[in-house]
């Protein structure tokens, strides 16, 4: 019994770790196009930039029930976090859904922690450090 539950729980760490791999892939699919196509036309590449990155969450957001899983949520909205950061000076500023994602993006992975009863502290310090690098890199 005790076995087919270790087996249950890694399956879903492994589980998570595939979904957290395709989550960043694909969002640094979506840097990449952002970087080449903001040069010649900055809002229209933000746009797209934008509903994409939206589509993309989403998806991978709606696989896990709060309720039930919040962990992996915290971790794809971290690692959604960590890539608008990424492509932020390439987006428009003139493009009205940049600030719209980043305040709806912040405030929900915001209420996801204030959710929890408990973070492991593995992921509390990953978030911790990774902010501190961000805020580094904007001062």
């Amino acid at each position: 019994m005790a076995d087919e539950e270790a087996e249950q729980d890694s399956g879903l760490v492994d589980s998570i770790s595939i979904t957290i791999g395709e989550v960043r892939k694909l969002l640094e699919g979506l840097h990449v196009v952002v970087i080449r196509e903001s040069a010649n036309s900055p809002v229209q590449s933000s746009s797209d930039y934008c509903q994409e990155f939206c589509r993309t969450l989403l998806e991978f957001v709606g696989r896990w029930k709060t309720e039930d899983e919040p962990l992996p949520l915290v971790q794809v909205y971290l690692v959604a976090l960590l890539s608008f950061a990424k492509a932020s000076p390439y987006l428009s500023l003139q493009c009205e859904n940049v600030p719209l994602v980043i305040e709806r993006l912040s405030l929900s992975f915001l209420e996801l922690l204030l959710s929890l009863q408990n973070l492991p502290d593995d992921l509390w310090q990953y978030f911790k450090s990774s902010v501190q690098v961000k805020l580094g890199r904007h001062q």
